[in-house]
């Protein structure tokens, strides 16, 4: 029998088991003989797979991908996640690289800079190390004891509203703008890297040992009570609000909050320069974690620094291993019960922190389920909950977070 009888014998086989699927079936033989890709578009229920696997089932030794999409797919829900060490059988040796001037002179720089990293990591583990509050057990072989539920309502009201608004940091001004110079100099320090546009001025040359000490507690935060746990740890820094961990983890570090959302991304726990950053609260947030959704930002380092963790819960079965985490606030230990992992991009609206009315809420709750890449054990009622945000280099600004309900 031909090549030509046998594909025909099979195109007759298909169309006796499909009606009136004739054409979709001459369109997979020739996308098939041709070595040509086929892109079959239609609406559920008109036998689009089933036409394909009754085709694939004539043919020795063929083998067949398929998944069902959604809006939320990505590629590594669809591949897996992309490692070129796993793609080049035994890696890329190093001697094949030696004699490169441009290698050897980036891997310099890199081997410069992550030695640099681990100086600053070292450097903050030591200090959380010693500041660590006694009420946080080493281990959470028994569950310890909780401090009372949040209010049941997280919405902001307008004099909550005015006070963040009114803390919100000054853009830096304009050549147009007549300011005197020690104003500038000043704003110019308190920002590393700003984005600057063309019509803003070019400072150079900021000494590192100008950098302002860690700025006034925004207005809106009230004093601790004189009997908090987290006493020891304000006193190295006053805007120290939480501390956050995860049990068997590397995940166990005080929480900030600034003015903005860029004071601590590249300052050390005591607001000196740190590669590391430290963990902080969105700014829009209530510092005391009623509000209905709080943001936690932090760094993806290697050798599961800062907020690595989280990427390790992009694998459903690391929050099967690691469903809780505990936060630390003023009146004493709050549980965190974790249901979801997002993989998001930095705009995404998943990031909204005020909402003025529950229904606002319930709405907010149907997008985070909607760009959800897996969900476990969700619970009945969430009245707060608490975003782990961090970068994931999966592709330019995507972000992975890590949701629980905080109670």
């Amino acid at each position: 029998m031909t090549l030509r009888e046998k594909m025909l014998a099979v195109i007759a086989d298909v169309n006796a088991e499909v009606a009136e699927r004739e054409e979709l079936t001459e369109l997979i033989a020739v996308a098939l003989l041709t070595r040509n890709n086929l892109f079959i578009l239609g609406r559920p229920g008109q036998a689009k797979s089933y036409s394909i696997n009754l085709f694939r089932q004539h043919i020795t030794g063929a083998r067949q991908f398929e998944r069902l999409l959604s809006k939320q797919t990505d590629e590594e829900q669809l591949f897996g996640r992309i490692d070129l060490a796993s793609l080049i059988p035994g890696s890329v040796p190093e001697v094949f690289f030696e004699k490169d001037s441009f290698y050897k002179g980036l891997k310099e720089e890199l081997d410069a800079m992550e030695a640099m990293l681990k100086e600053d990591m070292a450097e903050q583990r030591e200090l959380f190390d010693s500041i660590r509050p006694d009420v946080i057990p080493t281990d959470f072989f028994m569950e310890p004891e909780t401090a009372p539920p949040l209010p049941t309502e997280g919405i902001y009201l307008p004099e909550d509203l005015e006070k963040i608004y009114e803390t919100v940091s000054a853009e830096i001004p304009t050549q147009t703008e007549e300011i005197p110079l020690e104003i500038v100099e000043t704003s110019i320090v308190e920002i590393e890297n700003p984005v600057v546009e063309e019509e803003n001025p070019i400072i150079e040359n900021v000494d590192i040992e100008e950098i302002p000490e860690i700025p006034q507690t925004p207005e809106f935060v009230e004093e601790p009570p004189e009997d908090s746990p987290l006493e020891e740890v304000k006193t190295v820094n006053r805007q120290a609000i939480a501390w956050l961990t995860i049990p068997d983890t590397d995940l166990d570090y005080p929480i900030a909050q600034a003015e903005d959302n860029e004071f601590y991304l590249w300052k050390g726990f005591n607001g000196e320069r740190n590669g590391t950053g430290t963990p902080f609260l969105d700014y829009r947030c209530k510092p005391d974690f009623s509000g209905y959704n709080s943001i936690i930002y932090g760094h993806n380092m290697e050798q599961m620094l800062m907020f690595a963790t989280i990427s390790k819960y992009r694998d459903k079965s690391f929050m099967e291993e690691h469903p809780e985490g505990w936060l630390l606030l003023d009146d004493g230990l709050h549980k965190i019960q974790f249901f979801a992992y997002l993989s998001v991009q930095s705009n995404s609206a998943i990031y909204q922190t005020v909402f003025v009315t529950p229904q606002e809420f319930e709405e907010y709750k149907e997008l985070m389920f909607e760009c959800a890449v897996y969900t476990m054990d969700v619970p009945e009622e969430i009245n707060h909950v608490i975003l782990l945000s961090t970068c994931t280099f999966e592709r330019e600004n995507q972000r992975g977070i890590l949701v629980g309900k905080l109670t």
